[in-house]
């Protein structure tokens, strides 16, 4: 497990002692503004104040330039102006010896012809491979920004599949605003490929880079999404200030959000919990089936306020758990459902569907007719 925080160069003290508390690394973002790049003095006195901290920085990460930056663009001036940038940044991260450094796709979010989107995958591939190349020890990250979708970045990462420095650095709170497709899309489609990750939180509209929880992006769905795809990387903490990232890191580590651990004991307390709750309400398997053969079965004539009552008895799996007063409620129960039970529930429920019904009972059409956004999970 590799956490991050940006360090606070003026408040150094503060984030020395977060990361000792919670064993941390650090993501330096002082070396992306054109100010800093332009002033050597200005490089070489935050170099050294880093450097002379006395920390291992070889699983350090750094953000590289990306305001205008335009490797793929057709203007060769624009390109070389862009790759001196990077170059900077480069010699900067090779210098303090961090593992690897962050860039961009700086894709144009709207112009969609093939031609441009081609032309963008086939020079990015060109590039950073020559690039990685060039600098042996670090790693470099491509991020999403104002990506719509998620295919370009898949398409770099399966070319640059070969090289073993290269990955996508996901920024979930920046497919959360700006994606087109679910947040589950994103992570399952770049899966592979991602080997760095930032997260903060915001209101779902704009990139406000708040703590951890504190905002409108449900945390639950992240966890969830996250372990089914077996995601496992580096993970920045990307939100200002040491209290800021204290209050995030409590929010994940008090629900076991990845990327903090889900131990044996977490899986089996909440296993344990759902049993309790079948039996204190006397709700069995088979009858938490029941409800969800209802919802998918349109032939069946269901009384709404009696199904509400069953789900939420189911509901009580979870602690804290609220639902909507509408049929969302179900896709919640569905997630609910199958991220508490351990998978040998899981079949039990499904062979006395099946033995009730003729049929099994197929979780994957609630899937896809409730948006998983606007589920809810334990913890």
């Amino acid at each position: 497990m590799n956490i991050l925080i940006i360090p606070e160069i003026n408040n150094i003290d503060e984030s020395i002692k977060l990361a000792k508390e919670w064993n941390l690394g650090f993501e330096y973002n002082d070396f992306f503004l054109p100010q800093i790049l332009d002033d050597k003095d200005e490089i070489r006195r935050r170099v050294d104040i880093y450097r002379g901290l006395g920390r291992d920085m070889s699983n350090d990460t750094m953000h590289g330039a990306f305001l205008d930056i335009t490797v793929h663009s057709e203007d060769k001036r624009i390109v070389k102006v862009s790759s001196d940038r990077i170059h900077s940044c480069m010699d900067i991260a090779q210098e303090l010896g961090v593992k690897g450094v962050v860039f961009h796709t700086n894709i144009v979010p709207n112009f969609r012809t093939e031609t441009y989107l081609d032309t963008w995958v086939k020079r990015n591939e060109e590039y950073w491979r020559k690039l990685l190349a060039e600098y042996p020890d670090q790693e470099i990250y491509i991020e999403n920004m104002f990506d719509k979708g998620y295919d370009e970045l898949k398409r770099l990462g399966e070319m640059l599949d070969d090289e073993e420095r290269f990955g996508v650095c996901l920024d979930y709170a920046h497919a959360v605003v700006f994606g087109w497709e679910s947040k589950e899309q994103w992570v399952k489609a770049l899966a592979p490929y991602i080997k760095h990750m930032h997260i903060n939180d915001n209101d779902m509209r704009s990139d406000l880079h708040l703590p951890v929880g504190s905002g409108d992006i449900s945390w639950g769905d992240y966890n969830i999404f996250m372990r089914r795809n077996n995601i496992d990387c580096s993970v920045l903490i990307e939100c200002s200030g040491h209290e800021r990232q204290r209050e995030s890191l409590e929010y994940l580590k008090s629900r076991h959000f990845f990327p903090f651990e889900m131990t044996k004991e977490d899986v089996d307390r909440m296993n344990d919990n759902a049993k309790e709750v079948f039996k204190n309400y006397n709700v069995q398997v088979v009858q938490i089936s029941n409800v969800l053969y209802k919802v998918i079965n349109p032939d069946n004539v269901v009384n709404i306020d009696n199904l509400k009552v069953d789900l939420r008895e189911c509901a009580l799996i979870t602690s804290g758990v609220t639902y909507d007063e509408d049929d969302k409620c179900i896709g919640k129960i569905y997630y609910i459902f199958t991220s508490v039970l351990d998978d040998n529930a899981i079949k039990e429920c499904r062979q006395k569907a099946e033995a009730e019904y003729g049929k099994a009972l197929v979780f994957e059409h609630i899937e896809r007719k409730y948006d998983p956004s606007s589920s809810i999970y334990m913890l």
